[in-house]
């Protein structure tokens, strides 16, 4: 098997193992909790990760292209410097979460503070995750991932079979994570070269600061909505919503897969001078393709799929899964054109416009779900995605336009 076959492999087996995670941990918690705890949790875990996002300012997408770009000797000081940016903004992340935890009561401390510290110690394990991606040297991820996701899926059951609460779940994560993160560490002496110092820290934060409109805007819009819902609706309203959702924000998977292997070689094929286009196009087809086979299995299965999954209690979010399975299609194609922008350097343009794009779900969101409740909710998400798929239009390139259409036909 080639190189880049063995990486494609690798990173296909790690985003299936977490998403397989993600979904089993997801389902235990909303079948042990049942819906009004399930909604508490996904409230703390939605703040932890709009937090998170700001704080980590998108070091660790940035980091893939440097690496992919940089001399061997100066990758070991790239990856210290953005751990050291990425500790430092977990941390005000982690003290965040908590003011916000103590405005909200005090049974909402504790489990805060251990979704924070999960929260610095997940944001450490993306920045090896970049790195091994940068290095075309995904297989080294397979053991941490393994390792960490089973820790959380059998920890999780086992404390929910002795009744554990919020905060047992959540040190469940934490404990993840922390293995992870130490087997990654590992691994990463294996590819780093020896030696010694750091890239300065403001040069890696403004190169990275262009990411960080993308980040911001990924976490809103697959996130603010929970919010919005807890404060007009409160926690059973937001239980639902977050069942529905589960599948709908987990199964964009399979597109990160190819992206992110595909990522690192379209980044020097542009910096060679050469076009990306006959990429883009064949990665384009097949994104839609996929997301259209994902929101037919969304539109006919989704009730019973969640009745039988979750639970009975849980049967009233079948509709919203359906009519949030609409958006699947132009989130699969967005994944995609954002590779195309990345790979050529591209991203200001990008970041400029899906801020903006988030300042105005945050908006609609306030507008509408106050009346219309969690299906508000989802239109303004599906309006926002089709927003930023015709935006693509104008942030690519005039060459990448006969890539769209082509794609867009050819789907």
């Amino acid at each position: 098997m080639t190189a880049p076959r063995r990486n494609i492999a690798a990173l296909t087996a790690v985003q299936v193992f977490r998403f397989a995670a993600a979904l089993a941990v997801s389902v235990l918690l909303a079948r042990g909790l049942g819906v009004d705890t399930f909604g508490r949790y996904a409230t703390i875990a939605t703040i932890a990760h709009l937090l998170g996002a700001v704080a980590n300012l998108g070091i660790h997408q940035l980091l893939p292209r440097t690496l992919a770009r940089e001399a061997p000797g100066e990758h070991a000081r790239w990856t210290r410097t953005a751990l050291r940016a990425t500790t430092l903004g977990g941390l005000c992340a982690t003290v965040a979460l908590m003011i916000w935890a103590m405005s909200r009561g005090p049974d909402w401390v504790a489990p805060a503070l251990m979704a924070g510290l999960g929260l610095a110690a997940m944001s450490l394990v993306n920045v090896y995750m970049a790195v091994f991606e940068g290095l075309r040297r995904m297989q080294l991820q397979l053991v941490g991932v393994a390792a960490g996701r089973t820790v959380v899926i059998a920890g999780t059951a086992g404390v929910l079979a002795i009744g554990g609460g919020l905060v047992s779940v959540y040190a469940v994560q934490l404990a993840a994570w922390l293995v992870t993160l130490a087997l990654f560490h590992r691994a990463a002496t294996t590819v780093l070269q020896p030696g010694s110092g750091a890239r300065p820290l403001r040069p890696l934060l403004t190169s990275a600061l262009p990411f960080a409109g993308f980040v911001l805007f990924a976490a809103v819009q697959e996130r603010v909505d929970i919010v919005i819902i807890d404060a007009f609706h409160g926690a059973h309203a937001v239980g639902l919503y977050r069942a529905a959702t589960i599948f709908l924000i987990s199964v964009p998977v399979s597109a990160r897969i190819v992206a992110t292997a595909a990522y690192p070689a379209l980044a020097q094929v542009h910096a060679r001078g050469q076009t990306i286009t006959p990429s883009l196009d064949r990665l384009l087809r097949l994104a839609l393709a996929t997301g259209l086979a994902f929101a037919v299995g969304g539109v006919v299965t989704g009730p019973q799929l969640l009745a039988d999954v979750m639970g009975p209690e849980y049967a009233a979010a079948g509709p919203l899964m359906m009519l949030g399975a609409c958006m699947l299609p132009p989130t699969f194609a967005r994944i995609t054109l954002d590779l195309g922008l990345v790979a050529t350097d591209r991203e200001r343009p990008r970041s400029v416009g899906m801020i903006g794009v988030a300042v105005a779900n945050v908006v609609l969101n306030l507008a509408v779900v106050p009346v219309f409740g969690a299906p508000g909710a989802l239109v303004t998400t599906l309006l926002c995605v089709i927003l930023v798929f015709g935006a693509h239009f104008h942030w690519l390139p005039a060459m990448f336009v006969s890539a769209i259409v082509g794609g867009l036909g050819g789907a």
